[in-house]
């Protein structure tokens, strides 16, 4: 259990938190982006396997410069997400392909959404204890994110939910 004697214990704790977090997704990322047949899903994948190792250096660096070293951490929530994703998403046994991403998207939107609540929180507590060059990074971080789940809704809802549907009670 980790222990906190501040807000800013806290905050060192949820940006190492965070970074275990990050690592346990992009792995996940990697494995649904070999699945998926929707082209721009996949672009988007491969976009989010690029983007991720930038943002855990940012998380990396903050924490070096609050702590003088990187402390592990292991984030259970994200564990059972990113578990949640390989069950329903990339062990799931369907022969249509439209099911598969329709499960990738929503594996993604879950686990990208964990990370919204983890930025943002970070970035709100960057700024209560004076931090706002790291408010800065980690808000920078956050609109990606942002804008990554809110790529995957049109995908979904513009294409892949419908064919996916198609099969329903065919």
């Amino acid at each position: 259990m980790a222990k906190a004697k501040d807000l800013k214990d806290y905050y060192v704790n949820l940006l190492a938190d965070t970074l275990s977090a990050n690592e346990q997704m992009l792995e996940r990322v990697e494995q649904l982006e070999k699945i998926a047949t929707n082209a721009k899903l996949r672009d988007m994948l491969g976009k989010t396997q690029q983007r991720m190792p930038q943002h855990n250096d940012k998380l990396r660096e903050i924490l070096y410069r609050h702590e003088g070293k990187v402390a592990k951490e292991h984030c259970k929530g994200m564990e059972g997400i990113a578990a949640e994703a390989k069950e329903h998403a990339i062990k799931l046994k369907t022969d249509d392909d439209n099911v598969r991403d329709a499960a990738i998207i929503h594996a993604m939107q879950q686990m990208s959404h964990y990370g919204i609540a983890g930025y943002g929180t970070a970035a709100a507590f960057a700024d209560a204890i004076g931090e706002a060059e790291d408010a800065r990074m980690l808000r920078r971080d956050l609109k990606e994110i942002f804008g990554a789940d809110d790529y995957l809704t049109p995908i979904a809802e513009s294409g892949v939910n419908e064919a996916a549907a198609e099969a329903v009670g065919a």
